[in-house]
C-alpha cells in the first residue's frame, strides 16, 4: 500500500510538460517506479542548490524535480550595467573599482545625511547618463570614472545649497526639504552631467597626473562662487557687525597636558575624528558614516582602508599639533584631504617599505598645511576649500615617482596588495 502511495505522489509532482495518462499499477511498473525513486537520493543535494544561486545554466535535473529545478528555466536576471557604473562611480570617490564598495558609501551617506545620499547618487546617475549621451570612452564608463566626479558635485550642493536664497517663498509650504533642495537638484542634474565630459577634457591635459577630483572642484567652486556673486549684486549687503575688541584668549591651543592627563580619551577623540575625516570626503560629519566608508574601502582592499583612515588620523592630529580648533579637528574638517592623499600614494604606488611609508605619512601631513593655505585664501570670498588641497598634494606626491630612490610608481594603478604583488611577480 505505502508503495502505490509512493507512485501516484511521484505521478502527481511530475513535470506540467508531461502528459497525465492513465497509470496501470501491474507489479513491472511498481518495480520500475521504486527503482526510479531510489535514484532521486542519489542524486547530489548540492547541484540542486547550485541552480538558484547561480544565474548560468544549471545541472540537468531529472524531470520529477518540477519545472522550479528544470535546467530549462532561467537564472535570476542579471543587475543592469547602468546601475553597476553608478555604483562604482560611488566607489570611485575613493578610487575603489567595485560597486560592492560603492552600495557601503551610498548606505553610508543614507544613514550620516539621507539628502546628501540621494543627491550624490542622483549626481553620479546624471553623470553617468551624459557620459552615454556623448559616447565617452566606454572602459572609462564602465569603470565609474565616469560618475564620482558627478556624486561628489551632488554632494557638495546638498551641503551648502547655492540656490536657496533665489527660490521662490510660495516653496517654503512645501517642507524644508522641498523648498531649499528643488533648484539645488536641478543644478546637480546639469552640473553633475556636465562633470563627465569636463573630466574626459582633462585627463589628456593634465597627463601623466590623474585629474584626481579637478573636474568637481572647478565645477562646484564656479558654482557656488556664482551664486555668490549673485546674492550679493541682487541683495543688500548685510550690516557691518560691531568691531570687537581683541580678545586675550588665544585662538590656538598650546597646553597639552590633557594629553598626559588622559590619553585614552585623547586618542579615542582622535579615531572619532578621523572616522569623521572619512566622512568628510563626501560632506557628512558623522563617524558612523565614516566607519560604514571604510568598510566600503575594506570590501576593495584592507591595506586602502587602512590607508584613509591612518590618513585622517595624521591629519588631525597634525591640526591639533599646529594649535587648530579642537572642535574643526572632531567634526574631521582637517582630515579628509589627508586621507585621500595617503590613499592615492597606495594607489599609485608600489608599497615596498620605508619610502613608500614616508610618502604617505608626508602627503598626509603636506595636506593639512595645503588645507591652511587654501582656506586663508577662499575663507576671504566665503567659499569652502572642498578638495582642493588634495590635488595639489597628490599631484606633488605622483611627481615624486622615479625621482626619489625607492618610490615606484604602479605600472597599473590598483590595490596596495595588487600593486605588490605585480610587481613582484616575474
Amino acid at each position: 500500500m505505502a508503495s502505490l502511495r509512493g507512485v501516484q505522489w511521484m505521478h502527481r509532482c511530475s513535470s506540467m510538460a508531461r502528459s497525465f495518462t492513465p497509470v496501470l499499477h501491474t507489479a513491472s511498473s511498481m518495480a520500475r517506479a521504486q527503482a526510479h525513486s531510489h535514484s532521486i537520493h542519489r542524486v547530489n543535494p548540492s547541484r540542486w542548490l547550485c541552480r538558484p544561486l547561480s544565474s548560468g545554466p544549471g545541472p540537468q535535473h531529472p524531470g520529477h524535480l518540477g519545472p522550479a529545478l528544470n535546467s530549462d528555466q532561467p537564472g535570476p536576471p542579471p543587475i543592469p550595467p547602468f546601475f553597476v557604473e553608478i555604483f562604482r562611480g560611488m566607489g570611485q570617490v575613493v578610487f575603489c573599482n567595485h560597486s560592492l564598495s560603492g552600495v557601503f558609501i551610498a548606505a553610508a551617506l543614507m544613514v550620516g545625511d539621507p539628502q546628501t545620499g540621494v543627491m550624490a547618487l542622483l549626481g553620479c546617475s546624471s553623470a553617468t547618463s551624459v557620459a552615454y549621451l556623448a559616447r565617452l570612452d566606454r572602459q572609462m564608463v564602465s569603470d565609474g570614472l565616469a560618475g564620482y566626479n558627478g556624486a561628489l558635485v551632488g554632494c557638495a550642493l546638498a551641503v551648502f545649497q547655492p540656490a536657496l536664497p533665489f527660490m521662490p517663498p510660495a516653496l517654503g509650504a512645501l517642507g524644508p526639504f522641498s523648498s531649499g533642495a528643488l533648484g539645488d537638484v536641478l543644478l546637480t542634474i546639469v552640473v553633475g552631467g556636465l562633470s563627465a565630459p569636463v573630466a574626459a577634457k582633462l585627463g589628456p591635459m593634465m597627463a601623466p597626473v590623474p585629474q584626481w577630483t579637478v573636474a568637481f572642484n572647478l565645477l562646484a567652486l564656479t558654482v557656488l562662487g556664482g551664486f555668490a556673486a549673485a546674492k550679493w549684486y541682487t541683495q543688500p549687503p548685510p550690516k557691518p557687525k560691531p568691531v570687537k575688541l581683541p580678545d586675550s584668549t588665544p585662538k590656538v591651543i598650546k597646553d597639552f597636558s590633557f594629553v598626559y592627563e588622559h590619553p585614552g580619551m585623547f586618542f579615542a577623540d582622535l579615531c572619532e575624528a578621523a572616522a569623521c575625516g572619512v566622512a568628510q570626503i563626501f560632506v557628512v560629519p558623522n563617524p558612523l558614516t565614516g566607519l560604514l566608508i571604510t568598510a566600503g574601502i575594506f570590501c576593495y582592499s584592507p591595506a586602502a582602508a587602512g590607508l584613509t583612515f591612518a590618513g585622517a588620523f595624521m591629519g588631525n592630529l597634525s591640526a591639533l599639533a599646529l594649535g587648530y580648533s579642537y572642535d574643526q579637528v572632531q567634526e574631521g574638517l582637517w582630515g579628509y584631504n589627508a586621507a585621500l592623499s595617503c590613499l592615492a600614494v597606495g594607489i599609485f604606488f608600489v608599497p615596498t617599505g620605508l619610502p613608500f611609508a614616508a610618502l604617505a605619512a608626508g602627503g598626509a601631513v603636506m595636506s593639512t598645511f595645503a588645507t591652511i593655505g587654501v582656506k586663508a585664501v577662499l575663507d576671504k570670498v566665503d567659499m569652502p576649500c572642498l578638495t582642493v588641497p588634495f590635488c595639489a598634494v597628490a599631484s606633488a606626491c605622483f611627481l615624486l615617482g622615479g625621482r626619489v630612490p625607492g618610490l615606484v610608481r604602479a605600472k597599473t594603478p590598483h590595490s596596495p596588495e595588487v600593486n605588490l604583488r605585480t610587481y613582484r611577480s616575474p
